[in-house]
């Protein structure tokens, strides 16, 4: 590598199942970084021969197919993907997005650099969807902020959150072992992750500041964490709340649990059980509960239209300036 980082082996670990033409993108991403020091290990979660033949037709001496005989579900796919890698630091892709060509050498650096064995390194994304593609996330962590505010709390409507997707993950091993993904958690397997993870004495996270990876949720139709399930939610928040500050709590509450109740048309039945959790279990401002009308009155279409229109008017401001 021409900036002088040494040049460890790095394990891509992609889980899927029935999307053979998806991988073989994802896997082709990974083919393509500048960085060549790379194993990518695609486990194949159940039964799937359309998937193993397309994967095998590929003919790549760095790919790793690990086909499971039954389904397990994508945290154990994961964690098998783990056990199998030989590299000393891991790198998580969903079969379904891909990677720029220069993410897993920025990331290394950016890992190194930290010099430490529980390191997570993510990066920015471009979240490509139907109404146009943004870049995320807009914030960094600031020094010393809890690590749950990071991913939930918000400044206003439109900053959006310091949620890192799952394709931008770069780990060391020794963290991916130490924390392995929750079994049989049918939803919230990143968040959990994430927050288990940052909760061990010792680790630490960057956010390499650029987008390295794209997340197609155009397609995102058979992705679970689109399924709404507001109780699923909530006794996972509740049950999970040492690793929340109380802010974090009530902004989980007000924002991710209250979307999927109005999803589900259980607004009115939701509200009372959120409130009351808010208040007892976490901390309340008046900010969280704008956010909590916000998202209880809005519809998801509404909301992406504000946030459309929003972001063409920063747009537009932006070209201006820039003119000026």
């Amino acid at each position: 590598m021409s900036d002088g980082c040494a040049q460890p082996l790095v394990s891509a670990i992609i889980p899927t199942r029935n999307r053979p033409e998806s991988v073989c993108r994802a896997v082709r991403s990974v083919l393509a970084q500048t960085y060549t020091n790379i194993e990518i290990v695609v486990v194949v979660d159940g039964p799937d021969q359309l998937t193993v033949q397309a994967l095998d037709e590929l003919n790549e001496p760095r790919l790793h197919v690990v086909a499971l005989e039954q389904n397990a579900g994508g945290s154990m796919a994961r964690n098998m993907g783990v056990r199998e890698a030989r590299g000393e630091w891991i790198a998580f892709l969903d079969d379904d997005d891909e990677w720029i060509a220069e993410k897993t050498q920025k990331q290394l650096c950016a890992a190194l650099e930290l010099a430490k064995p529980l390191a997570f390194v993510a990066c920015q994304y471009i979240d490509r969807g139907r109404l146009g593609q943004r870049v995320m996330p807009l914030v960094n962590k600031n020094p010393g902020q809890h690590f749950s505010e990071f991913l939930f709390c918000r400044d206003g409507l439109f900053g959006g959150t310091g949620y890192v997707q799952t394709s931008t993950w770069f780990v060391s091993k020794k963290l991916a072992e130490e924390c392995p993904f929750t079994p049989g958690l049918k939803r919230n397997q990143d968040v959990d992750w994430m927050l288990r993870a940052m909760s061990l004495p010792g680790a630490v996270f960057k956010l390499v500041r650029e987008p390295l990876s794209i997340f197609n949720c155009v397609q995102d139709a058979g992705r679970v964490s689109k399924a709404a399930d507001w109780e699923f939610h909530y006794r996972w928040a509740i049950g999970n709340r040492k690793y929340f500050s109380k802010s974090a709590l009530s902004y989980f509450l007000s924002t991710i649990c209250v979307e999927d109740a109005v999803k589900q048309g259980r607004r009115m039945a939701a509200a009372p059980q959120l409130l009351r959790a808010i208040f007892v279990h976490g901390r309340v401002s008046f900010k969280c509960c704008c956010f909590f009308l916000y998202y209880w009155l809005l519809s998801e279409r509404l909301r992406q239209r504000l946030r459309t229109a929003v972001a063409r008017i920063r747009s537009r401001g932006t070209r201006r300036l820039s003119c000026a």
